[in-house]
């Protein structure tokens, strides 16, 4: 069974969330708790493919959009200041972004193609919307506290980070095939793939952390 390195950024993110759970839940973001168990599982999966005998491994990871944007989807919308007419909208474009990863991964690219739909409209949707929190943060920010000590904005900076690069990586990647774009034999959306994840990953270790020193 081999774990690469971004694995135990994974790893770690999930221990913190578990003896920080009970500060998660007046964040109102235990939700990461079951997010980052079902993340470790799919990552060990998809690592190990081979090994399993699911390789290739796209289906691993098409369910796995399904699942994390489910999510995340919770997530958002508690660390969203939003009056019931937003919330209404939210509600309907969350049941919308995952009628069509649904329909996506069952008709149209399939279970066995890698859902690359799926993928954009998600960091699209994710960019969006951590923009909007980190803002909230930035334009109701009591002076009395620092910025970079509220949980959300770790959890968001590192998702809106994550999510960017990744778009971008996704988007160049047949320049970088094409190009033999490489880092230490590795491709160079395989050698930054990695990278993004331990920048995310860390972000929300710390981001938990910071629930132990503030309350929402």
């Amino acid at each position: 069974m081999r774990i690469a390195l971004f694995q135990y950024f994974q790893i770690i993110c999930l221990i913190v969330a578990v003896l920080y759970f009970k500060r998660l839940g007046k964040w109102q973001i235990r939700v990461f708790l079951p997010l980052l168990i079902f993340t470790n599982l799919a990552e060990m999966a998809g690592v190990n493919a081979r090994i399993l005998g699911w390789y290739p491994n796209y289906f691993i990871y098409n369910i796995y959009l399904v699942g994390s944007a489910t999510f995340m989807i919770y997530l958002f919308y508690r660390m969203l200041s939003m009056n019931q007419r937003m919330k209404q909208i939210f509600i309907i474009i969350g049941v919308l972004l995952l009628t069509f990863l649904l329909l996506n991964i069952s008709f149209l690219e399939g279970f066995h193609q890698f859902n690359s739909f799926s993928l954009v409209l998600i960091e699209l949707l994710n960019i969006i919307l951590s923009c909007i929190v980190l803002f909230q943060l930035v334009f109701h920010q009591d002076n009395s506290k620092s910025l970079f000590k509220e949980p959300y904005f770790w959890i968001n900076t590192g998702t809106l980070f994550f999510s960017l690069g990744t778009i971008v990586l996704f988007g160049l990647q047949k320049y970088i095939i094409n190009n033999h774009l490489q880092i230490e034999n590795k491709s160079l959306y395989h050698a930054l793939a990695p990278i993004l994840n331990i920048i995310l990953y860390s972000a929300w270790s710390y981001g938990f952390l910071q629930c132990r020193k503030t309350s929402s």
